[in-house]
């Protein structure tokens, strides 16, 4: 019994080992402003479908940005409620996305109409359920763009911010989005990045166009990480962080089922692109979460106060690591986390589920549409 007990506290402890490398840092974007250099015309897009409920607060935010030189696009998919009407309050230029026979490619081709009609220098996509913090937001962001050298894409990662109880059961889907992106190891200039954070792009409209944009990117359910990839593919480099401070969004707030949805849709498809030693990382992470539990138990079955009390230590430190990494994608609630193993079950078997979708099905639901994968 006593290699059985070293074996389990071996795996959790590669299992702590594991998360920490694998999350090894998370970028924000500076925080600064730059008063000497003028910035360019910005196109603002906003691909949209029944958001009615979110894309107000995006507007708003944008309302009060101290940053004013941009032209604004609402590119509704579609919608059946009163997503129009309510860009068209905020002063929102309204188009209509092109009606195409793929389902799957909504969005895509949403983006693409926005980016046709737009006359900026550079083009920001953002998703209708993003906001920005503060109102110098959108300065930081183009600044940082700029400090970058202007180039290529430039994607950001919004903050989760919780409001009901059940949303707390994104926290793992939360760090593995940013995890899986290979760029936040003490190896990120070694491991190219896996895609784009979807919510937030930025890009100069030369760049884009030249690489053939979200057009290149129709077909794709992970629209991101098929325009990171037509970017990389014309030398355009790829630049991700994560909004902490600066943007933020809030998932799913509909309830269990589009949460579900949500993530279903795409984890399994976007998992192809996580490098084999990140991916390595994540695996040894969850199982060492797992073992961890199963010893537990199996202490809390057979009475060994030593054998408990090392659990115990494990147990609190897994808990600790869980929510130290969580918290640097959302304001999760604290409480949560001594109850990780759900957390942990809940996303294993929301991506088994996944798997399932895209792999033998080969169609995803969303937003009402069956989508072939």
């Amino acid at each position: 019994m006593f290699i059985v007990w070293i074996s389990i506290w071996l795996l959790t402890m590669i299992g702590v080992i594991s998360g920490a490398l694998m999350f090894w840092s998370s970028p924000l974007i500076p925080i600064k402003k730059n008063t000497h250099t003028p910035l360019p015309l910005l196109s603002i897009i906003i691909p949209a479908r029944n958001e009615e409920g979110r894309i107000e607060a995006l507007l708003q935010s944008l309302k009060q940005q101290s940053f004013q030189q941009f032209e604004l696009f609402v590119v509704d998919d579609a919608s059946t409620d009163r997503t129009v009407s309510v860009a068209k309050q905020y002063g929102a230029t309204v188009l209509q996305n092109e009606k195409v026979a793929h389902m799957g490619s909504g969005k895509s081709h949403a983006c693409w109409t926005g980016a046709k009609h737009a006359k900026g220098k550079w083009l920001l996509f953002l998703d209708a359920d993003t906001q920005f913090v503060h109102e110098t937001s959108l300065e930081t962001l183009l600044f940082s763009y700029m400090d970058h050298g202007a180039e290529g894409v430039f994607s950001v990662q919004p903050y989760h911010t919780i409001k009901r109880v059940y949303e707390n059961f994104s926290a793992v889907f939360n760090m593995i989005v940013m995890i899986g992106m290979n760029i936040f190891t003490p190896w990120k200039e070694t491991f190219p990045a896996a895609g784009a954070f979807g919510p937030c792009i930025l890009c100069d409209r030369e760049n884009y166009f030249h690489a053939g944009g979200h057009e290149k990117a129709k077909n794709a359910i992970m629209d991101d990480f098929a325009l990171a990839k037509v970017f990389r593919e014309n030398q355009f480099p790829i630049f991700c962080y994560g909004g902490k401070g600066i943007i933020s969004f809030r998932m799913y707030p509909e309830g269990w089922k589009q949460l579900i949805e949500g993530w279903a849709k795409n984890f399994a498809t976007a998992s192809k692109s996580t490098h084999g030693t990140v991916m390595l990382f994540i695996n040894l992470w969850i199982c060492g979460g797992f073992a961890l539990i199963g010893g537990l138990i199996i202490s809390l079955l057979q009475p060994n106060l030593v054998v408990i009390v090392i659990s115990l230590f494990f147990y609190l430190l897994y808990t600790w690591q869980t929510a130290f990494l969580a918290r640097k994608t959302g304001n999760f609630y604290i409480w949560v986390f001594p109850l990780f193993p759900f957390l942990l079950l809940f996303f294993t078997g929301v991506f088994v589920y996944s798997l399932y979708l895209t792999k033998i099905v080969r169609t995803v639901t969303w937003k009402g549409r069956n989508i072939k994968v």
